[in-house]
């Protein structure tokens, strides 16, 4: 199911502003760290707990069914008179509450037109969009309002952008930004791994935690720009460097803005070898 319907999100992402995923595949793939389909779909764990699933699924089927349709009218009405379907960005009332923005704002979601840009640091930088309205609001309520639609939303906004580059992605070992585990055990997630997994899964790419944070530095927003250089620097470690030496590396983040933590992180890449490195963002501001 998370295959069918994120190619199918993949597919039609232009023209779709409705997602939804199953949050059964999530809780396998959060809980269980599968990295790509092919562990996805021969996991004993998987097969067993879709068998659980199933047999669920036919039990409340048989009791809910003669009355599935007045539930669900119920249900429906109750939650949007309780909590009105709104956008995400601009909060005006949408028809329906499994939207997550209006007409007028996806309207405004365009992947970025041209090649992506060679950095002097060694890596080529990869722009999906620019970090315009309604991209900041996505953004932030991805990282911290945890609204798993957006997840698969952004991860397929990404995937379309690496298709549309025509990116060999299975010659790539897929990495991410990593976060503090203190900063990442508080968010409960890093969303640069979360995106970057998605990714390889989709692409049936490897990937792997090729970077540490050492540093529990000052968030990189909060600083002002000449700032964020020196917040920064220092604070990666190559933790597996056989997972670098000769490999080309797709290294994904959320947002850049400076530049910053793109810099120091290709950087401790390039010191270990890597042949190549494309660093892949949502959003350049």
């Amino acid at each position: 199911m998370f295959e069918t319907n994120f190619e199918f999100l993949v597919l039609n992402f232009e023209s779709i502003s409705n997602v939804l995923i199953s949050e059964y595949r999530r809780f396998i793939i959060q809980s269980f760290g599968l990295e790509s389909k092919l562990e996805i779909q021969n996991s004993k764990l998987y097969m067993r707990m879709k068998l659980q699933l199933w047999t669920h699924q036919s039990i409340l089927y048989s009791i809910a069914h003669p009355m599935k349709n007045i539930i669900k009218s119920l249900s429906s009405y109750t939650l949007d008179s309780l909590f009105p379907p709104v956008c995400l960005n601009c909060k005006a009332p949408i028809p329906d509450q499994d939207r997550l923005l209006c007409g007028n704002c996806f309207a405004h979601i365009h992947l970025r037109i041209g090649r992506p840009q060679r950095e002097p640091e060694f890596y080529i930088l990869a722009a999906a969009t620019d970090y315009e309205e309604p991209m900041p609001a996505l953004i932030r309520w991805f990282k911290y309002g945890k609204l798993y639609p957006l997840e698969m939303f952004l991860s397929a906004l990404l995937v379309v952008y690496l298709k549309k580059l025509r990116v060999p992605v299975r010659r790539y070992r897929i990495a991410s930004i990593p976060l503090h585990f203190l900063r990442e055990r508080k968010r409960g997630f890093n969303q640069s791994a979360v995106l970057a997994k998605h990714i390889a899964a989709y692409f049936g790419a490897r990937y792997v935690d090729v970077l540490s944070r050492t540093d529990y530095t000052k968030p990189q927003a909060k600083l002002k720009i000449k700032k964020r250089a020196k917040n920064i620097a220092g604070c990666f470690i190559c933790a597996r460097p056989d997972e670098v030496k000769n490999k080309n590396i797709i290294i994904v983040d959320d947002v850049t803005t400076t530049g910053a933590t793109l810099r120091e992180a290709c950087a401790v890449l390039k010191k270990h070898g890597a042949r190549s490195v494309i660093a892949l963002v949502i959003s350049k501001a």
